[in-house]
């Protein structure tokens, strides 16, 4: 019976290490499970046809810079060469000639036809004379503007001749009556005004440059005004040349004694 008991005791103890062995191997197994759990598994991306798409444009543009790059260069590069051709010409060649100016310099005289065409302009606002109204004798302030540039008038009196012109031309040519014909009345009389003489002296008073012009040329004449002459007026002068002893000699014999050539104890005080 004892052997049979200690049989059945190792029976059971082996059973027993059997079950702690197998419990041992199922919690490490449950173990590496909750590992697997805890460690996130890695996606896989899939490339999509968008990504495809900007990968492509990206690449395309990387070349286009390039390309622009490259382009670049070439045409600093061809503008060097260009620079250095120019300065091997240049060190060739002679200087060029200075350019002539292109600023009209006006004389005294073509300042002073300018000043009366600007009046003239101005009182023609609605430019009924700015173009010529007949073809026989063309005039218009756009013709005594390129005569005044050319300096075709020397003196006043051809620049008079021209604005008249103006008149009898739109004068003739209009009907009377009509807006032209009545404008061109106005402009008449502006003309003889702007041309008088009173009027022609006020300018060359007033403009500074036309102390220059001589006043022939503006038909104009030197004022000089006369001083009238003091009248006479002479008075015969009374010369007292009598000296005492004469005068003695002239008085009254009675008067005589009272008189004296000399002031008795005459005493001179400083």
């Amino acid at each position: 019976l004892e052997t049979e008991d200690s049989d059945s005791e190792q029976a059971s103890t082996a059973d027993d290490q059997e079950e702690n062995g197998s419990g041992d191997d199922i919690k490490k197994e449950e173990e590496q499970e909750e590992k697997i759990k805890k460690t996130p598994r890695k996606k896989r991306r899939f490339r999509l046809t968008d990504s495809i798409a900007k990968s492509k444009r990206r690449a395309e543009r990387r070349a286009q810079l390039a390309a622009e790059r490259k382009e670049r260069e070439e045409s600093k590069q061809q503008q060097e060469d260009e620079v250095n051709d120019e300065v091997k010409e240049h060190s060739l060649t002679p200087p060029p000639l200075p350019k002539a100016s292109t600023v009209l310099t006006y004389s005294p005289m073509q300042l002073f036809c300018d000043s009366l065409l600007r009046k003239m302009k101005a009182k023609d606002p609605d430019e009924y004379f700015a173009f010529p109204v007949t073809q026989q004798e063309p005039m218009d302030f756009a013709t005594i503007r390129q005569k005044i540039d050319r300096d075709d008038y020397p003196d006043i009196t051809t620049f008079k001749k021209d604005a008249e012109l103006i008149v009898h031309n739109a004068m003739d040519y209009n009907s009377p009556g009509t807006v032209y014909y009545i404008a061109a009345q106005k402009m008449d009389l502006i003309v003889q005004f702007y041309f008088s003489e009173p009027y022609l002296r006020y300018l060359f008073h007033t403009l500074p440059f036309s102390k220059e012009i001589p006043l022939e040329k503006l038909g104009l004449t030197l004022k000089t005004k006369a001083r009238p002459l003091p009248k006479a007026d002479y008075k015969t002068a009374v010369v007292d040349d009598a000296t005492p002893s004469t005068v003695l000699e002239a008085v009254d014999p009675s008067l005589k004694q009272k008189l004296s050539s000399r002031i008795p104890d005459l005493r001179i005080f400083p």
